[in-house]
C-alpha cells in the first residue's frame, strides 16, 4: 500500500508543471515570459536564483528584460517597452478599445506593448513561435507594436505536443491572425471584443506541406472540414486537459481564406462553428 502510495506521488508529481509564472505554466518549449514594467510575478518552482521567496513563492519585479533561473529552466523574461498614448504608441495607430465587457479584467485595455524595432528583430517566445508571427496587419513602418500572451503560447505549444502524442506530427501553427489593433479589427469588421485584441487569441491552421491549405490531419487522405473539426477537437481536449479556459471556433473554407481554428485564453469557455 505505501508502495502504491509513493508511486502515486511520483506520477503527480511528473505532472505537475515544473515552473509557472502567474499561474502560466512555463511549458518545456515556452522559452519566456511576457510581463508589464515593474509587474509583481509569483513564480511556483522548487527553486529560483538570486530571487526572494514570501513564505509561498517566489517574486520578481523588473523594468527591464532579463534572464531568470528557475530549476533547471533558462527563462527569458520580456517587458513591454511601448505606452499607449492617445490611440498611438508613438507613430503606430492603435485605436480606441471599449469599455471592458461586464466588468470584467480580461477585457481592460492594454497600456503597454512589446516593441519589434524593425523586420530583422527577432523575440523568440517559444520553441515554435516567434513575436512576429502574431504581429498585426495593419500597413505601419517600423517600429511596430503588439500584444501577445504568454498564456496563448503556452496553449499553441501543448496543442503541438498532444497532436504529437497523437501520431499527427506537427512542425507549427500558421498564425493566419495574431494580435489586432483596435483600428485594424473595426476596419475588418471583427466582433468589438474580439480577443485578437488582448493578445490572447490567433486563428491558426496547419500548413507543413505549404500548399496555402489546412493539411489532412485526420488521416483520411483529403482536406475536408472534418481536418478543421479534428484541430478544434484537439485544442478544446488541451484547454480542458491544462484547465486554460478559452475560446475555440471553426471557420471553414471561402474565398478569402482557407479553413482555420481560433482558439484563445479568455479565462472562460466559449465555442462556436462546432
Amino acid at each position: 500500500m505505501l508502495h502504491k502510495t509513493l508511486m502515486a506521488l511520483f506520477f503527480l508529481e511528473l505532472l505537475l508543471p515544473a515552473v509557472s509564472i502567474n499561474n502560466v505554466d512555463m511549458h518545456k518549449h515556452l522559452h519566456s515570459y511576457i510581463a508589464k514594467p515593474n509587474e509583481t510575478l509569483s513564480i511556483n518552482a522548487k527553486e529560483c536564483q538570486n530571487l526572494p521567496h514570501n513564505g509561498k513563492h517566489f517574486v520578481l519585479k523588473s523594468s527591464d528584460n532579463k534572464t531568470i533561473h528557475c530549476d533547471d529552466k533558462e527563462i527569458q523574461l520580456i517587458i513591454k517597452k511601448g505606452r499607449s498614448k492617445n490611440g498611438k504608441v508613438n507613430h503606430y495607430k492603435i485605436g480606441t478599445y471599449p469599455k471592458p465587457m461586464r466588468g470584467l479584467k480580461s477585457y481592460e485595455a492594454p497600456r503597454d506593448f512589446l516593441v519589434l524595432n524593425d523586420a530583422k528583430d527577432n523575440i523568440k517566445l517559444s520553441k515554435h513561435f516567434y513575436a512576429r508571427d502574431f504581429l498585426c496587419k495593419q500597413a505601419s513602418k517600423y517600429p511596430k507594436y503588439l500584444v501577445v500572451q504568454s498564456s496563448l503560447i503556452n496553449l499553441l505549444e501543448k496543442m503541438i505536443d498532444e497532436a504529437n502524442k497523437r501520431g499527427v506530427k506537427i512542425k507549427k501553427f500558421v498564425i493566419m491572425s495574431g494580435y489586432r489593433t483596435p483600428a485594424y479589427n473595426k476596419a475588418i469588421g471583427s466582433s468589438t471584443y474580439s480577443r485578437h485584441m488582448y493578445g490572447d487569441a490567433a486563428d491558426i491552421y496547419v500548413d507543413d506541406n505549404h500548399d496555402g491549405f489546412m493539411d489532412d490531419l485526420d488521416g483520411d487522405g483529403k482536406t475536408t472540414n472534418k481536418d478543421t473539426k479534428w484541430l478544434a477537437d484537439l485544442a478544446n481536449d488541451v484547454q480542458r486537459k491544462y484547465k486554460i479556459a478559452g475560446g475555440v471556433g471553426i471557420y471553414k473554407r471561402n474565398s478569402r481564406h482557407p479553413r482555420f481554428v481560433h482558439v484563445d485564453a479568455r479565462g472562460y469557455y466559449a465555442r462556436w462553428g462546432h
